[in-house]
C-alpha cells in the first residue's frame, strides 16, 4: 500500500511550532514544580539568577536611554561588581543543597528536559521547496506543479495569476513561491524556445583576417591605465608585450607587481605568456577576441545584471549559445539583443549576413 506524501507549508509549520513550544513550556514548568515539591529549598537557587538578569536589563535600558548604544565589554566589567556577589551566593546555595538526596531527585527531570531541549528545542520549522517535493524538473519549460500548464518564455510569467485562480486551495501562492529553492526559481539557459526553430539569423561569425603582429594591446581587454603606461614605454602591440620577460616588464615605468598579475591573467585567456621566443611569436595565429571576458563587449550594467544568472564568463560562452538562443534568452528582450549584437559588430566579432 502506497502512502501519500503530505506537504507542510509554513502556515502549518507555524502551528506545529506553537504546539511544540507550548509542550516544552509545559514540560519545563512541570519539571520545576516537581523539583520544588521534592526539595522546596531549590526555589532559593533562582533568586541570584533573577537578580542578575534584572541588573543587566536595567543597565542596558539606562544606557540606551542615554543614547550611548548597547552594552560593550567595558560595561560588563563594571557590572561584575554586582555579578561577583550574586555568583558567590549562587555557589553557596548550591553547596548547601548538593548533599541532600531530595535535591538530586528533584532536579534530575529538569536536567533531562534541559538536555533534550538543547538538542531539539531550538529547531526552526521552515517549509521545503514545494517543487522539489513534487519532483518538478530544474531544466526546461516551467510548468504548474498541479496541472502541468506550461508558461511562456521558459520562465514563470503568468504563474501567480494561474495558481491563485485554480490552485490557491492547495497552498497559498506566497507560501509556495517563498519556499522555492534558487534552482527552481532560476530560468535556465538550457530552455529552448520553440520559436528558435523558425528563427532567421541576421548575423554570422566574422573570420579573423588581421595578422597577429598587427593586433594592438586593446585586443587583450587590458584596463586603460595599463594600456596608457605601456604605451608611454613604447609597447602598443601584443607581440611587443610578450617579447618582454617579467623582469623587463616590471622595469617599465608605471608597471607594478599588481599590474603584472592583471597582464598575465589577460594573456593566459589567449594561451599567451611573457618571455616567448621570437620564432614562436612569428608562427602565432591572430588572437581570437571572443576569448576575452564578457566585459570586453562594454555592455550596460542592466544587461550585465540580466546575463549574470547564466554564468557567461567569456564572450565565447555567449557566442556558443548561438544567435537564436541569445535572442530568446529568458528575461532578455529585443532591445537587449540589439545591444549585444551592436557590441559584437563593433568588436568585429559578428558581421551582418
Amino acid at each position: 500500500m502506497k502512502i501519500a506524501k503530505i506537504y507542510l507549508g509554513n502556515s502549518k509549520l507555524r502551528v506545529i511550532e506553537k504546539i511544540v513550544s507550548t509542550i516544552w513550556i509545559f514540560v519545563g514548568i512541570a519539571a520545576f514544580v516537581w523539583a520544588y515539591i521534592s526539595h522546596p529549598p531549590v526555589i532559593h537557587l533562582l533568586w541570584p539568577l533573577i537578580a542578575g538578569y534584572l541588573v543587566i536589563v536595567v543597565a542596558d535600558r539606562r544606557k540606551r536611554d542615554l543614547i550611548l548604544g548597547p552594552l560593550d565589554p567595558k560595561d560588563m566589567f563594571g557590572l561584575m561588581v554586582f555579578f561577583l556577589p550574586l555568583g558567590l551566593i549562587e555557589v553557596v546555595l548550591l553547596i548547601s543543597n548538593v548533599f541532600d538526596l531530595s535535591f538530586w531527585r528533584g532536579i534530575l527531570p529538569g536536567m533531562f528536559v534541559y538536555i533534550f531541549w538543547s538538542w531539539f528545542g531550538d529547531t526552526r520549522y521552515i517549509a521545503d521547496c514545494y517543487l522539489c517535493f513534487r519532483d518538478h524538473p530544474f531544466e526546461g519549460e516551467k510548468k504548474c506543479p498541479s496541472c502541468e500548464k506550461v508558461f511562456k518564455g521558459g520562465g514563470w510569467t503568468g504563474f501567480k495569476a494561474h495558481w491563485n485562480e485554480h490552485h490557491a486551495s492547495e497552498l497559498p501562492y506566497e507560501e509556495l513561491w517563498d519556499s522555492l529553492c534558487d534552482r527552481h526559481k532560476k530560468k535556465a539557459v538550457s530552455y529552448i524556445d520553440p520559436s528558435i526553430e523558425s528563427y532567421d539569423p541576421l548575423f554570422r561569425r566574422r573570420p579573423v583576417t588581421q595578422k597577429f603582429k598587427h593586433q594592438k594591446l586593446c585586443d587583450l581587454n587590458l584596463p586603460n591605465p595599463i594600456l596608457i603606461n605601456l604605451a608611454k614605454n613604447g609597447v602598443t602591440h601584443i607581440h611587443q608585450l610578450i617579447e618582454l620577460t617579467e623582469d623587463q616588464c616590471l622595469s617599465l615605468s608605471g608597471i607594478a607587481q599588481k599590474t603584472m598579475g592583471t597582464i598575465k591573467q589577460k594573456l593566459s585567456l589567449h594561451n599567451l605568456s611573457l618571455g616567448m621566443e621570437k620564432e614562436k611569436i612569428d608562427s602565432l595565429a591572430a588572437v581570437d577576441l571572443a576569448n576575452n571576458e564578457i566585459d570586453f563587449l562594454g555592455l550596460s550594467r542592466r544587461l550585465r545584471t540580466l546575463l549574470a544568472p547564466y554564468e557567461l564568463n567569456t564572450t565565447k560562452d555567449l557566442l556558443n549559445l548561438g544567435e537564436a538562443k541569445i535572442y530568446y534568452l529568458p528575461r532578455l528582450g529585443k532591445a537587449s539583443f540589439n545591444e549585444i549584437a551592436r557590441a559584437l559588430v563593433e568588436k568585429n566579432i559578428w558581421s551582418r549576413i
